[in-house]
């Protein structure tokens, strides 16, 4: 999937904002990266942000999807939220109760709250209290995004810098 989104996303995303820039809508100046040129003077970026900007959303989507569709995502395996969960072993309730004398009696099943709705559609449970374990998915998450945003966002500008030297005209 990754690699088919990248480009497909690229492609996108070269049609609309070079389409915006080529109207002078809007334009990158100055770009940092190689830039294209239009005649009304509009640029528009070839890697930042345009090609770095449809990695790393496309690497979070892929990273945050639910392949195991009611289980932990890949970075929360990654991060061994694992070590805080069990496999569920039993439904939240059964609808058919049996009834002394072997007659089947069909109980009215309270409306369930939406947590618990939630709760019933994963596959596991939290060995540790929710709102501890939501809590802690949440800094998953937050250190997740961080440190890619850093590593596919910031770092290859600081190594472009490196790189180039400081008048650099790839970065401004």
């Amino acid at each position: 999937m990754v690699v088919l989104a990248i480009p497909v996303n690229y492609v996108w995303d070269f049609v609309v904002e070079g389409t915006a820039t080529a109207m002078g809508w809007w334009t990158y100046d100055p770009g940092i990266g190689p830039v294209l040129e239009w005649s009304n003077g509009g640029r528009i970026t070839l890697l930042w942000t345009i090609g770095i900007m449809c990695t790393w959303p496309n690497l979070i989507a892929y990273w945050a999807g639910k392949p195991p569709v009611r289980g932990l995502n890949h970075f929360e395996r990654f991060c061994r939220l694992d070590r805080f969960t069990i496999p569920k072993t039993s439904p939240h309730m059964s609808s058919v109760r049996d009834a002394p004398g072997g007659v089947a009696l069909a109980a009215t099943q309270a409306p369930l709250t939406k947590q618990q709705e939630f709760g019933d559609y994963l596959n596991h449970e939290a060995t540790i209290p929710r709102w501890r374990f939501e809590l802690m998915r949440l800094g998953a998450w937050y250190i997740v995004f961080q440190v890619s945003f850093f590593v596919f966002l910031i770092l290859p500008l600081v190594i472009m810098r490196c790189a180039t030297g400081a008048d650099s005209p790839y970065i401004p």
